[in-house]
């Protein structure tokens, strides 16, 4: 069987190079060619004469062809590599000192990350009864059909490529979730309000109400692989994230639990059962364990003291935002060029 492998993968990059030379000989052939007259081309239009191209080793085709697979695989994957290690990885869309992001965060009002170690995750159980998660979920999907929130689908190392395991639908696009879900944004307008008073973190109160604003509305899908892994992972530049599990832990999947890196080296891991609603300084670090088996699907609204936002992301900026419904959230292009003219809020 290896035998015969060897053989037709040899004889296919064979072909290919024979292909590719005969190619580059007919170019050849006819780049050298005299010009002809016309009178002489009218006399040879009767007879047609066999088109000799001369011999290729089978050998050299070989080598031919399996150059040109080479470079019609590789580069295309050896780009994706390079556009993700260089550009499309947040802390390379816009890297600043320490010092100068805890210059900002102050600017903002913001507790700083190891300040906001030492605070506790909040939750109110059954947030959402099961009634009201189905027409979250209805209004999610039938914006997902028309097409128009911005969405980032990713994948994780190990998995197939181009396999997505953790798909993000930005509901705020166009303002979408301000005008079809208004129930559920007034909730947690109150919902944040509260907590934020009993838990004695006192950081709303910080910022007039017309400055606060819901940064972005995500509808987070994870499906067997996907997490979220990144070592110090926090919500940058907003006050409070909001999320409300919309999934079965029990029944609908496996893993993906929920924790927070303390502040004494524990890593904490928290009860988060359908429909309830987890309360949490933004810049409290945190993560998302892998999934294992099903799909796990929670609703992350973050505070900000900043411009409503409607773009089709989670906007870096508090300036002014170009991007559009429609435009390609996975491309970093527009994003890298809102960092850099609006200034640098790293999420």
């Amino acid at each position: 069987g290896r035998v015969k492998n060897r053989y037709v993968l040899r004889r296919g990059l064979g072909s290919l190079g024979f292909c590719i030379a005969r190619r580059q000989v007919c170019i050849r052939v006819r780049v050298e060619l005299k010009p002809r007259s016309f009178a002489n081309r009218s006399r040879e239009r009767g007879s047609a004469r066999p088109t000799q191209l001369p011999a290729v080793d089978v050998a050299s085709a070989t080598r031919i062809g399996l150059i040109a697979c080479v470079g019609f695989i590789g580069f295309p994957i050896i780009l994706t590599y390079a556009t993700w290690r260089y550009v499309s990885k947040p802390e390379n869309i816009a890297q600043e000192s320490e010092e100068s992001r805890h210059r900002k965060y102050r600017q903002w009002k913001l507790p700083l990350p190891q300040e906001a170690q030492t605070s506790q995750v909040q939750f109110i159980r059954h947030f959402l009864s099961e009634e009201e998660i189905q027409a979250l979920k209805a209004t999610v999907f039938k914006m997902q059909d028309e097409g128009f929130p911005g969405v980032v689908n990713k994948t994780t190392p190990g998995k197939p490529w181009l396999q997505t395991t953790w798909k993000t639908t930005y509901l705020h696009t166009n303002g979408a979730f301000k005008n079809r879900l208004p129930w559920l944004e007034k909730r947690l307008w109150e919902a944040v309000k509260t907590v934020d008073r009993t838990a004695n973190w006192d950081l709303l109160s910080r910022h007039d109400d017309a400055e606060l604003t819901f940064r972005t509305a995500e509808f987070h899908e994870y499906w067997p692989g996907g997490q979220l892994s990144q070592r110090q992972h926090y919500d940058s530049g907003s006050i409070i994230t909001m999320d409300i599990m919309l999934s079965d832990p029990k029944e609908e999947f496996e893993g993906g639990n929920f924790v927070t890196p303390e502040s004494d080296g524990r890593v904490l891991r928290h009860d988060f059962g359908k429909g309830d609603a987890a309360f949490f300084l933004s810049h409290k670090y945190h993560n998302i364990q892998p999934i294992s088996a099903g799909k796990r699907m929670v609703l992350v609204v973050e505070v900000w003291s900043g411009p409503e936002r409607v773009c089709p992301h989670r906007c870096w900026s508090r300036g002014t935002c170009d991007r559009k419904a429609g435009d390609n959230a996975n491309g970093t292009t527009a994003a890298v060029a809102s960092a850099a003219e609006n200034g640098w809020l790293l999420g």
